[in-house]
């Protein structure tokens, strides 16, 4: 899209009061989506995506523009057609890149694709197994618009490059600091206070004095423009040999120029922009910490391979106390979507607990059909656990009859452990007047074969 340099008088509110502004037409934020797996729950990010694009207010439309791309990343051959097959029916470009298994070398072909393409001011780089909330790009384009302002355009010094995020929300099993259930056994882990740390620098230790496993990113990127791709010495660019904190080069490599003053960066603590997925199984993250857990060995070459890259950004081992002058910034806040945990939690249960709930419901048809009884089990269990509130009744007897079936056709038998599910199932169901008959019948038939143990038991698949 050719840039219409047509300037605009804009109303935009701040926290403080209402001030007007001169921008640019057309500035455009490319939105990449770095998949190199499960197309599926690719499927829940790029709904994500679409989703937040489509509230952006009309006011803002005139002059700013979202675009969204898939950007395939894998070693799997297939997998850029599987993509392809399941998005065709989207109006929404998908591309391959170089793929060497690890996640810089994806993010870095992401960062290329941006510094080639000169439509594309501003870059939001986003995992294609996470997602956005739904006004995150309402608020991100308020961003944008007052750092184009002409004011700043015109005296480089009030322009920021890039804008990191700092305490990601993140989606996890586990209970852990700062955590709020979500569903039972689903928590949602978030950093309520992060924007008000006095000394940001105490919360994150220093990499050339900690262990890999003692510290973390303090900021992710969240926008990037072109300047900042653009530079070199040192260059933004993801570790491409890394299998963890890959994305800790562009933040050294950031905060490097913003020591030498040339780049100027902020952070924001937003937290309805990104939610970072820990439900998945293959994410990056928890594939090494078991990785790690399994072999103590692992964890040595990745924290060999860590200290050799950040060698490069020595101005930082003296300066890390700076990490404090690195400004803060509080996003503006839309009155028309009122954003709070309740909401957060209604938005995150329709869309990726939505996602896991359905996912497992298929494998448990699959699991039984092929009669790998111990599979389901584990199976059954874990969605009783995890997500009881999107069980209808019908739905949560059907899911114990069944794992009473299971249990009785498994080996060895377990004939005590499947009665007391089918009697569990019955008894609830002789208190639903709406289960169906046969849905009873079947439990009984089960309960008086497996008194006499002389048949198999019944499924209502």
């Amino acid at each position: 899209m050719k840039k219409i340099a047509i300037l605009h008088q804009y109303k935009i509110k701040t926290l403080k009061n209402i001030i007007f502004i001169n921008i640019m037409s057309n500035i455009n934020i490319l939105v990449t989506i770095l998949t190199s797996n499960d197309s599926e729950l690719l499927k829940v990010s790029v709904n994500s995506v679409i989703n937040a694009i489509n509230i952006i207010p009309e006011k803002y439309k005139s002059f700013i523009l979202f675009t969204p791309i898939i950007v395939v990343n894998s070693l799997n051959k297939d997998y850029y057609t599987e993509v392809s097959n399941n998005f065709n029916d989207k109006n929404i470009q998908i591309i391959e890149t170089e793929s060497n298994g690890l996640p810089g070398k994806g993010f870095n072909s992401v960062i290329s694709l941006f510094r080639k393409n000169s439509q594309f001011d501003w870059l939001f780089p986003l995992d294609g197994d996470d997602l956005v909330y739904l006004t995150a790009f309402w608020q991100l384009a308020d961003f944008i618009i007052s750092n184009t302002a002409s004011e700043n355009i015109l005296n480089k010094n009030n322009l920021i490059d890039i804008l990191f995020t700092a305490g990601l929300d993140k989606i996890t099993y586990e209970p852990l600091i700062n955590t709020t259930l979500i569903t039972k056994g689903v928590y949602i882990k978030t950093f309520e206070n992060i924007n008000i740390f006095k000394e940001y620098n105490t919360y994150y230790k220093n990499p050339f004095e900690s262990q890999l496993t003692e510290i973390g990113v303090p900021a992710r990127v969240c926008l990037i423009n072109k300047n900042a791709v653009n530079i070199t010495d040192p260059q933004i660019e993801w570790e491409e040999s890394s299998n963890m904190l890959d994305d800790y080069s562009p933040f050294l490599a950031a905060f490097t120029h913003f020591l030498n003053g040339t780049l100027n960066i902020a952070i924001h603590c937003n937290r309805y922009i990104y939610l970072y997925n820990l439900l998945n199984v293959t994410n990056v993250t928890s594939k090494f910490i078991k990785a790690f857990k399994e072999d103590n060995n692992h964890l040595i070459r990745e924290q060999e391979l860590f200290t050799i890259n950040i060698s490069k950004f020595s101005l930082i081992k003296e300066n890390w106390h700076k990490l404090q002058d690195i400004p803060f910034i509080n996003l503006p806040e839309s009155s028309d979507y009122k954003k709070t945990m309740s909401k957060k939690i209604e938005y995150l249960t329709n869309t990726l607990l939505r996602h896991y709930f359905n996912k497992h419901m298929s494998e448990l048809e699959v699991l039984y059909k092929e009669n790998k009884y111990n599979e389901y089990i584990t199976h059954a269990q874990l969605l009783l656990k995890r997500y009881p509130e999107l069980l209808s009744e019908r739905q949560q007897l059907w899911l114990r009859m069944n794992l009473g079936v299971c249990y009785y056709k498994s080996i060895p038998k377990q004939i005590a452990i499947a009665r007391a599910e089918w009697n569990l199932a019955l008894s609830k169901a002789n208190k639903d007047s709406q289960i169906d008959i046969d849905l009873k019948d079947i439990i009984k038939k089960n309960l008086l074969l497996s008194a006499n143990d002389i048949s198999d038991a019944v499924s209502n698949y």
